[in-house]
């Protein structure tokens, strides 16, 4: 099939041999990690009685990280909900048309506004005649 002479002609990538020399290395140093990580928690785990908690403590700690776990959940959730609410968020749709119908929605919550401030005034018979008296002046 191959000779040897076919091999020995073959160029050697430098990158894969320092790769093959180094990967002992690097196992053998997860392998620690992943050891001095794990006998850390059999040490928290393994508390002493001067570090026991009474059980009104540990029904506090348990009750404000439930607290602080729920907390974090929620943000996640409205993140998503936030971004929809976000002015620069044009919902897949041309951002000039974006930007256009944010223009007309300005111009139209002035208009509303004026109307709502209209029919407020209209209630009360005094405050009628000044508005009427305000448009005359224009």
């Amino acid at each position: 099939m191959f000779s040897k002479h076919d091999f020995l002609k073959e160029k050697v990538d430098p990158k894969l041999v320092r790769n093959v020399r180094n990967s002992r290395n690097v196992y053998f140093d997860k392998l620690k990690q992943n050891k001095s990580l794990r006998e850390e928690r059999i040490k928290e785990l393994n508390a002493s009685k001067e570090k026991a908690l009474t059980k009104k403590t540990a029904k506090k700690m348990s009750a404000d990280a439930t607290g602080r776990q729920r907390m974090n959940h929620k943000k996640k959730l409205t993140r998503g909900l936030k971004r929809l609410h976000e002015p620069n968020f044009n919902g897949g749709e041309n951002v000039n048309e974006s930007k256009r119908r944010k223009v007309e929605d300005k111009s139209k919550s002035k208009d509303v506004k004026n109307i709502h401030s209209e029919q407020s005034l209209k209630q009360h018979p005094l405050e009628q005649k000044l508005l009427m008296i305000h448009r005359n002046s224009h």
